[in-house]
């Protein structure tokens, strides 16, 4: 289904915030399942009901969450549902709250094929079987062995297409996801397309101490990359990095936790990277400006 589909479409990168996003053409995600809309919702078909109050980690671990929902409901071939509760919350920051034709509710549900319940359904209203995850559960769910990966990549790169085709965008009470770019390269013109297409974005986190040395320990035992590394982003490190992709004559943004403010100092102090850094100003960095 998704190979004949790649093969027959002609993909055209898509834009957000003004600049060239290399994510695919301009699709609907119901494309990807059987007719071009959402299948009416069935008591006879199972449920996956997410659970509103499971919410697991931070906003990146809740947006993997969510991918991996849709992966299951495929999956399993669920419907996938939930209530207003944390991924509705975390969704409409960021996005689908500035469409002038149509309210947040109503286009989450038809973009992603996901019912949205005022009252947790129930075995006793009727329904075959349900499912309750939670966030934790989801963001440790892994594709099933007789699914191809290619199929897997294939839908989260839908899903992510149609949440930046979706962006808030300032509108209707909402905050403008493109703030964070705006302020570190200006208004969009060709000569800035031209200069500022190219940029590194690291992430610095110091993930609360300890709790970050066992995890990347966990992550070189299994990928045998460096176990401390990525926590304190020596200038050496970083030039290592970028370094071989060409990517030293282009700016670097940078982005935090505030919780390891001395690796932003030592790349603002080398002589090679300081140059090179760029931070949001106060004010105009959010969590969903800075995704």
């Amino acid at each position: 289904e998704f190979k004949t589909m790649l093969a027959d479409e002609e993909f055209e990168p898509m834009n957000v915030c003004g600049r060239p996003a290399k994510i695919g053409a301009q699709y609907n995600y119901p494309s990807l399942l059987t007719g071009s809309s959402c299948p009416e919702v069935s008591m006879d078909r199972p449920l996956l009901f997410i659970e509103p109050g499971g919410r697991y980690g931070r906003t990146g671990n809740n947006l993997v969450s969510f991918l991996h929902a849709l992966q299951m409901a495929r999956d399993t071939g669920s419907q996938l549902s939930t209530m207003n509760g944390w991924l509705t919350r975390v969704m409409k920051d960021m996005w689908m709250a500035s469409n002038p034709e149509m309210n947040f509710e109503e286009l989450f549900e038809r973009s992603f094929c996901i019912k949205l319940f005022d009252i947790m359904p129930r075995m006793d209203d009727g329904w075959s079987d349900i499912k309750v995850v939670t966030g934790k559960e989801l963001f440790f769910y892994t594709q099933q062995p007789d699914v191809p990966l290619s199929d897997y990549m294939t839908t989260q790169t839908f899903a992510l297409r149609t949440l930046f085709l979706n962006y808030n965008d300032g509108s209707r009470n909402t905050r403008d996801m493109c703030s964070g770019v705006r302020s570190l390269f200006g208004a969009v013109d060709e000569q800035s397309l031209a200069a500022d297409s190219l940029y590194t974005v690291i992430h610095i986190r110091h993930l609360e101490g300890e709790a970050g040395v066992k995890l990347l320990g966990y992550v070189a035992h299994t990928t045998g990359c460096d176990k401390s590394a990525a926590l304190y982003m020596e200038p050496e490190y970083v030039k290592s990095v970028l370094g071989p992709l060409g990517m030293l004559s282009h700016p670097i943004v940078l982005i935090h936790d505030g919780e390891n403010l001395e690796a932003i100092e030592r790349l603002r102090n080398d002589p090679v990277t300081g140059p090179l850094v760029k931070l949001v100003p106060e004010g105009v960095g959010w969590l969903g400006g800075d995704i």
